[in-house]
Formats: structure tokens, sequence, C-alpha cells
């Protein structure tokens, strides 16, 4: 791996129900978690619970699921990046699928929480990933060609330091069904000759993490032999016991 550390980010969506269910989950991820290990570990809970967060532990960072464009504003149900910096947020995941799908969020959106996201000092993970129909039709490149372009247009040269790209098969969230190694890295590839034709030698330093059914028994094959800088992990982050042996399995 070209970076020092490996990535975690534990997407928990819209869970758990309670307070005190996020305040256990949240528990039992740190407490499997040994902080003198090679892992920044990132947890990005429903909006709600980041004030339960503020305060945290050192051994990990505080995400958000997604942010608003704007500072202020009439914008009802949104979130701003400077309100996510105030409680402590650090990451912040951007153009998930779940958004683009179930709420019709573009490109060209996500272009822009991107830009404002990065300018207020936030560390920006933007998914990119095909769907099965576009899989089947052998559209994989030129959909996360198209992604990765328009979503980092409003991006120069120069500001992509804070910049992560996260490849999420959409075909592969959720219904334990991973990507293959082998063609994950090969897709990995393909992201990052498109970077660095976008952003010159800048675009090799940006992490590219892998999701998409992710767990313990799968992780290290992601990481392993100069493959991906880490991994966006969602259902499998809202059990803190296979987190333990996620981390167990990375720095074996």
């Amino acid at each position: 791996m070209r970076f020092m550390k490996k990535i975690i980010v534990a997407n928990w969506k819209i869970n758990p129900s309670t307070e005190k269910k996020a305040k256990k989950l949240f528990d039992d991820t740190i407490g499997g978690f040994n902080d003198d290990k090679n892992i920044e570990l990132v947890i990005c809970p429903p909006d709600i619970y980041l004030p339960l967060f503020k305060n945290h532990s050192q051994k990990v960072k505080l995400g958000a699921q997604d942010c608003f464009w704007k500072k202020g504003g009439a914008y009802t149900g949104e979130i701003s990046p400077d309100i996510l910096k105030n409680y402590g947020v650090s990451y912040v995941i951007l153009g998930h699928s779940e958004r683009r799908i179930n709420l019709g969020e573009t490109d060209a959106m996500i272009a822009k929480k991107i830009k404002i996201a990065q300018s207020a000092g936030l560390k920006t993970i933007l998914c990119v990933g095909e769907t099965m129909a576009q899989k089947k039709q052998r559209n994989t490149f030129s959909v996360i060609k198209k992604q990765l372009t328009e979503s980092l247009s409003l991006l120069s040269k120069n500001k992509i330091t804070s910049l992560i790209i996260a490849y999420e098969p959409v075909w592969a969230i959720g219904p334990g069904d991973p990507c293959p190694r082998e063609t994950a890295l090969m897709v990995m590839a393909d992201i990052r000759n498109i970077l660095t034709k976008l952003f010159g030698k800048n675009g090799v330093n940006v992490p590219i993490l892998y999701g998409g059914s992710v767990d313990a028994t799968n992780t290290n094959d992601y990481l392993e032999n100069h493959g991906f800088d880490g991994l966006l992990i969602g259902g499998a982050s809202l059990d803190g016991g296979e987190m333990a042996k996620i981390f167990s399995s990375i720095t074996r």
C-alpha cells in the first residue's frame, strides 16, 4: 500500500433506532479497536447522533453521511459542512449510490457538495460504482469515468489533498455478494488512471477504498498485496464483534 494507514470507514446509514443502541454500538466498535494499530478508523452515524460523540475518544475519527452545498440558508432538512465541523466531524461521505438511486442525486449536485466540503476542510469520500445492469452491459469503466469526471469537475489540481475515492459496485452492496478481488483491483487501476488524467501526479496520491459486502472473511483480500487503501463498510459496521474481527484481520 502507498499510504501509511488503512482508512476504515463505518457507514451506519439509518441505524441504529435509538440513542442507547447508538452509544452501545460506538462503544463496542472502539472497544474492539486497538489504536496503536495502523488504521484510521472513521465512524459515520446518522446526523442526529453526532452530538453524542462530539467529545469522542481520540482513537476514532467522526464522519457524516452527507452534507449540503451551501453554508446556510433556507434549505429545509439539509446540513452544512460548517455545522458538521462544529460537532467534531472530520470526514464526509458524498455521492453514495443509495442517494444517487433513491434521491436522484446527480454528479452536478455531488460536485457542488465536494467543493464546499473541501473548502470547509472536511476529508471527502466520493463514492462511485456501477449497477448490475451497467455491469452486464460492460459499461463499468464508462460509468465510473463519468462519475469521477463530473463529480470532481469543480476541483483544481491542487485542491484534492483531502479527497478519497470509494469504489462501491452497487450490485455488491448488501446482498453478501462481494466483488471478486481481481475484478475490484482492475477497477481500482482504472480509477487511478482517470485520477491521474484529471489531476496529474496529484492523482497518484488519492486513497482508493473498496466497499460492498465487506466483512471479516474478505477484508484482507482487498487490502493485501498493494490493494486498496482502505474499506467503506456498511452492514458489518453495525456489529461491534464483526468490526473487532475486521480490525484483527487487517493487522495479522
